[in-house]
């Protein structure tokens, strides 16, 4: 039978899989709807069909690269939160959505800095920001939900 440690990083590690999944497919949904709708600005926007095979070829598409990013500032966001809320547990639930929301708007920034990188991702402005950043926050947020329990 597994230890109660091991049981406990087992559940940590899928607690954080499971947040950074959402958390990449909401913020690479939000990108490519920004990238879409700045493209047929003025055209009446794209057919259905087409703008949900974009999303869907972008999902794939977008994993290799905005993937790790995605999963390296959810884990630094999420292990300061959790580090910081031992102390006011009562205010975990909050940290851990802030941490998010701001691991996800600093990747936003950080891509507006690198010249040709990752052209979906930074599609946008600030509102693509604050669409990146409540991604991170959902993120946050279900982390929140799957460790309390």
């Amino acid at each position: 039978m597994a230890s109660v440690a091991v049981r406990r990083g087992i559940r940590v590690f899928a607690s954080y899989g499971l947040a950074t999944l959402a958390t990449y497919v909401l913020a690479a949904v939000a990108a490519t709807q920004w990238m879409l709708a700045s493209l047929t600005e003025g055209s009446g926007g794209a057919a259905a069909p087409s703008a949900l095979l974009a999303t869907l070829q972008d999902l794939w598409g977008l994993l290799p690269s905005f993937g790790p990013i995605v999963a390296l500032a959810m884990g630094i966001g999420l292990l300061v939160a959790s580090g910081l809320t031992r102390f006011a547990p009562a205010l975990r639930g909050v940290g851990l959505v802030a941490a998010g929301t701001v691991a996800m708007i600093g990747v936003q920034v950080a891509l507006h800095q690198l010249p040709g990188f990752i052209p979906g991702a930074r599609a946008g402005g600030a509102g693509a920001t604050l669409a990146q950043g409540i991604a991170g926050g959902v993120g946050g947020y279900i982390y929140y939900l799957l460790r309390r329990t």
